[in-house]
């Protein structure tokens, strides 16, 4: 009998390409769990289609700094912000205001966003912070911290660590021009998701 995996998918920034080939790569069964490290906006083409895959699929998230700009006020200036925030729904954006900060996976993993909000025990995933490749630090304690916002949105990959077996699989991001950022609507309106 195959034991469940839990997935920690790193910051997506609105890359719902990229979203789809890691998830079509982890290939993750009906009992695996996918968990986000937050930010699903912000500088990418489409992060309306990011949070709705996350909601539609189940998953667990924190909330990303970029997700709290988006809750309630519609940003002022850049068409990319302003182009997420319109495509936003009510639940959305309610789904996006209720993320807790931290997540206690039960199995000795915690996720958070940024890793300067972390007191808790066992072992920690996060993201906000941009690596070129995935960080894994040893602490005194035996515990492990990973950091796996490799840079997606900026031509660098998007990142999943598998919890259980710390195996990492990424998929190769992109540097995206402005008119793409706000004209791609990748899966908007209708997600089909399968496991």
């Amino acid at each position: 009998m195959a034991t469940s995996k839990t997935w920690v998918i790193g910051d997506v920034h609105g890359c719902i390409e990229q979203l789809w080939a890691l998830v079509e790569k982890i290939n993750p069964g009906p009992e695996d769990r996918l968990v986000f490290c937050g930010d699903f906006l912000s500088r990418g083409p489409d992060g309306a289609a990011c949070v709705r895959f996350a909601r539609e699929w189940g998953a667990l998230a924190v909330q990303g700094n970029h997700d709290r700009k988006y809750t309630d006020e519609r940003p002022k200036s850049n068409k990319v912000r302003q182009s997420h925030f319109d495509a936003l729904t009510e639940d959305d954006k309610e789904w996006l205001r209720n993320l807790p900060k931290s997540l206690d996976l039960g199995n000795g993993w915690q996720v958070i966003h940024g890793d300067k909000a972390f007191s808790g025990e066992g072992n920690l995933v996060h993201g906000h912070i941009v690596y070129s490749s995935v960080i894994r630090e040893k602490c005194a304690d035996g515990t492990e911290s990973w950091g796996i916002d490799t840079g997606c949105v900026y031509g660098g990959k998007l990142t999943a660590l598998c919890c259980e077996t710390r195996e990492v699989v990424q998929v190769k991001g992109k540097r995206y021009s402005d008119s793409e950022k706000v004209s791609s609507r990748a899966c908007q309106n209708q997600l089909v998701l399968s496991v």
